[in-house]
């Protein structure tokens, strides 16, 4: 009725109330009628494209019209003379509808910034598909016929009917009348629990997207079930029973596998209850629901851990690819792994560095060791992409089988992975033009292209998708209807130790250390209490000290407990405790070692970071109190507050580095003696400010570092520093006021461990692309030539707020997406290529070889770039730098810069007055 009265419609409701099948079933209607016409749907999505792109532009450059998404399709419309639906899909709001009021109005004329009227015929429609009108104007409302749909409407049984009919292709009939049973049977008491008050969502579904992602699970464990079914064609009892297994699994995974840590327990419960009876199947009690996976071959519920493959320990590979498999990686992969090869998209949600992108890494890896047909293609979503970048890095990818179609190379299919999909900057009204992009490609299977407008069909494609929680940003539910969502916790204790027990004692067992061990076996029981004492440390630490305004920066991840296992792995020798009072033997020298470095260790890493004593002595007391419990055989002394974590607890390489080059090995190793680092940095000190009187530095570029005195305060800020560049991905957060020391350590570390060293110091000139040169230099040093490089910000310096942008995708993922123009890609991945692969005779350079070169390129640039960022922790700039980007916290490392104390100020005048 609103079609016969008005040319412009807005079908509203919520995801999956059925708005698009509405709108497309009237439209096959109306070639049924008794004078029938067939209706031409065109689709845009408004808010995946910019508004000038919309409607648009004079070209700047070329002084040239360059014809807009609407102007193209309505102009089609009038050509065809024949009746066609013009439907925006996508949020109503200001910034881009009040350009159709003169539409929408009576005269039906769209006009154009070029002087274009274009009236719109009799037989063309407007319809406006949105969830709601929160930002819809009154001007616009007045004007549409509006049609709501309610979600309650439909329910989830139409969809039963129509998805039993495609299951018929492979299940007999029989068959599929008991996968009937089962939906109407168990969906509806399923969604009475999961919208009940007492279960709690990750992302937040309506009732027909979760029996979708039953449906799914179910269809793509019976494909890759096939060949066991066909086996089980002469037992219909054996079918039965298989059948009831896989919808078990399905259910559980689809109505439980996105509830939050807290509400599983009672999801174990109310699963059991409910299938108790009701299948020919029974769920094993000894472990919980998530446990278990259906083996096809036994028709029995199996423990994952049964599929848990065995960690090597590789000594050539770094630490940050050390890939230990646990449950939770081999259950998600599964899972995963399962959708994607039958072409359902998968979305990970969890809370920050809880393991997503490693949990891809792993799925993806998966999936290429199983199948070699599949590419992948992975994008990585900042607060700086565009949806047109992302359209462009994937259509770049994928080859043009025909002029409007786009597919992976043949004999491929393409996952694309979307790493941090909540990253994308939303605009005024909140949304997100890069998620209307992909859902665009999701819901219609493809684009329009950016230039020529026509329309892209995408063949071949999933995605694959992480976005975290907690961040204030949510995925759209329009968009999180097409994913079947996975929700990914924090590890527990027990998984904690069993991911880190096998790395490190693979490190010492193949590095060679224990070769000095007095007792082999002895020092492995020791490795293990180590990881038990980190990990219970780090959940105590994770409870106890939480972020405050005064303290925004007390964020514990993983990433820290990593940290702590990296520095131990950083020795090169068993330490032997020196200067430890009461040590009988070599045996226990050694123990105590071990435990001084974990205790050094937990200090760098957590204590650093302390703002007051009150924190530290705290923490000292918690390391204390770990010592007690999980350490025995230690001399008394270690066992009283302040014997472990104390003023002469130091490790580091300096006594090492007596010149040479700086990919020269250095051991870590415990030093004796401050006062002697304190000379070996005022060494150094010296000769710093040689190398810059030689080079002809600018006077301002090191200010008063050649006046640097090396007070004990700063000589261990200086330590600290070196200890977190000598990391492989090792970057520093320097919290402090200004004048503390922040920048001359960070420049003194650096010369020391001849690190080349960018310190962004911006005039009043320094642009948007000087910003990007810099960083791009820094990557040509670190990602090609394969060198160190310190990248130094300054608060008082980024005077952008796309510095920080930027800096915190490096810190995230290590490079940024859209750095590089086509041709700058093109000789990098030449130049990577070159010094791995040989290109083809023509030079042209293969896909696979493509994405392996761009990998390698991320990989050294990430490996080699160090970021150091220098901030002031005074007033309401650094709170607001860890709300917004949190990876300035999450991926660093945080050392605290103390005002100076009083002897520091009397060395300091001291030897500024001495001769004198």
């Amino acid at each position: 009725k609103p079609l016969a009265v008005r040319h412009g419609v807005m079908p509203t409701g919520p995801s999956g109330a059925g708005k698009t099948t509405c709108y497309e079933a009237l439209a096959l209607a109306y070639a049924l009628m008794p004078s029938p016409s067939t209706v031409t749907t065109f689709v845009a999505s408004p808010k995946s494209i910019a508004v000038d792109e919309l409607y648009g532009k004079f070209n700047e450059s070329t002084h040239y019209w360059e014809e807009g998404l609407v102007g193209h399709i309505t102009k089609s419309c009038v050509s065809s003379g024949s009746p066609s639906w013009l439907v925006f899909d996508g949020p109503v709001d200001a910034l881009w509808v009040e350009n159709l009021n003169t539409v929408l109005d009576d005269n039906k004329m769209l006009c154009l910034t070029n002087g274009q009227r274009i009236n719109l015929p009799d037989t063309m429609r407007i319809l406006f598909e949105v969830e709601d009108l929160t930002n819809a104007s009154p001007a616009t409302i007045s004007r549409c016929g509006m049609v709501y749909i309610s979600g309650d409407i439909v329910g989830w049984k139409p969809w039963l009917q129509v998805w039993l009919g495609k299951l018929s292709r492979t299940l007999p009939g029989a068959m599929c009348a008991h996968v009937s049973d089962l939906f109407l049977g168990h969906v509806d008491p399923g969604l009475s629990f999961i919208h009940a008050s007492e279960a709690s969502m990750a992302v937040r579904l309506c009732a027909a997207h979760v029996v979708r992602e039953l449906g799914d699970l179910f269809e793509s464990l019976l494909c890759d079930s096939a060949a066991t079914f066909a086996t089980l064609s002469h037992s219909n009892q054996d079918m039965t029973r298989l059948v009831d297994l896989l919808f078990i699994f399905s259910f559980i995974w689809s109505f439980g596998g996105n509830l939050s840590a807290s509400s599983q327990d009672a999801f174990d419960s109310f699963a059991r209850g409910l299938f108790e009876h009701s299948v020919n199947a029974a769920i094993p009690v000894a472990f919980t629901v998530y446990d278990y996976y259906v083996d096809t071959a036994s028709e029995t519920l199996q423990l994952w851990t049964s599929m848990l493959p065995p960690f090597q320990y590789a000594p050539d590979t770094p630490f940050h690819e050390q890939m230990v498999p646990t449950i939770d990686t081999v259950r998600y992969s599964f899972l995963a792994g399962t959708l994607l090869r039958n072409r359902k998209p998968v979305m990970i949600a969890g809370e920050g560095c809880v393991g997503k992108s490693v949990l891809v890494e792993s799925v993806l890896r998966s999936l290429l060791n199983d199948s070699r047909e599949f590419i992948t293609i992975k994008v990585t979503i900042t607060p700086s992409t565009s949806s047109g970048s992302i359209q462009e890095f994937i259509e770049e990818r994928l080859d043009r089988t025909m002029k409007t179609v786009l597919s992976a190379p043949p004999g491929h299919r393409a996952v694309i992975s979307l790493d941090d999909m909540h990253a994308a900057s939303p605009d005024a009204y909140g949304v997100q033009a890069p998620l209307e992009l992909l859902r665009l490609l999701l819901d219609k299977h493809g684009w329009n292209d950016r230039r020529k407008l026509f329309w892209k069909t995408i063949q071949g494609v999933s995605v694959l998708a992480t976005t975290s929680l907690g961040t204030g940003r949510s995925v759209p539910s329009r968009l999180a209807r097409h994913f079947s969502v996975l929700a990914l916790h924090r590890p527990s204790g027990p998984t904690l130790r069993r991911m880190l027990e096998p790395l490190l004692e693979g490190f010492f067992s193949s590095s060679g250390i224990m070769a000095g061990a007095a007792n082999h076996a002895e020092m492995l029981a020791l490795v293990r209490k180590v990881v038990h004492a980190s990990v219970e440390v780090f959940l105590r630490v994770s409870d106890e000290f939480l972020p405050t305004p005064a303290r925004p920066h007390y964020i514990f991840t993983l990433r820290d407990l990593s940290r702590v296992m990296q520095g131990i792995m950083a020795a090169g020798k068993l330490p032997t405790g020196h200067g430890v009072e009461g040590i009988t033997g070599q045996a226990q020298a050694q123990r105590v070692g071990l435990v001084r470095l974990w205790a050094h260790e937990l200090s760098r890493v957590v204590v650093d970071r302390m703002v007051d004593k009150g924190d530290r002595e705290h923490m000292g007391a918690l390391i204390t109190e770990m010592t007690r419990r999980h350490f025995d055989g230690l001399p008394s002394s270690m066992y009283v507050p302040g014997g472990l974590l104390n003023d002469n607890l130091l490790f580091g390489d300096i006594m090492a580095r007596e010149g040479g080059s700086a990919s020269t090995h250095h051991p870590y190793e415990e030093i004796e003696a401050l006062d002697a680092v304190q000379r070996r940095l005022a060494y150094h000190v010296k000769e710093h400010a040689a190398q810059e009187a030689a080079s002809g530095a600018s006077p301002g570029s090191s200010r008063g570092d050649k006046h640097m005195v090396m007070f004990p305060m700063a000589a261990r800020h200086v330590m600290q520093v070196m200890r977190v560049l000598r990391q492989e991905r090792g970057s520093a957060l320097l919290l402090g006021v200004a004048g503390c020391g922040k920048q001359s350590a960070a420049r003194l570390a650096s010369h020391i461990m001849e690190y080349e060293l960018i310190e962004i110091r911006p005039g009043q000139s320094y642009s948007y692309l000087d910003w990007r040169g810099d960083i791009k230099r820094a990557q040509h040093i670190s990602g090609l030539r394969g060198q160190h490089v310190v990248l130094m910000l300054s608060e008082a310096h980024a005077i952008h707020e796309y510095m920080l942008q930027d800096t915190s995708t490096l810190l995230n993922v290590g490079h940024l997406p859209d750095l590089y123009d086509h041709e700058e890609m093109e000789l990098i991945i030449s130049q990577i290529a070159s010094q791995t692969t040989e290109a083809a005779p023509d030079g042209t350079i293969a896909h696979a070889q493509r994405t392996t070169a761009i990998a390698s390129f991320v990989r050294r640039s990430r490996g080699n770039l160090h970021i150091v960022l220098c901030v002031s922790p005074v007033g309401d700039a650094f709170r607001s730098m860890c709300r917004k980007y949190p990876a300035i916290v999450t991926c660093t490392s945080v050392s605290w810069f103390d005002v100076w104390p009083d002897s520091a100020l009397r060395d300091v005048s001291s030897a500024f007055f001495h001769g004198l």
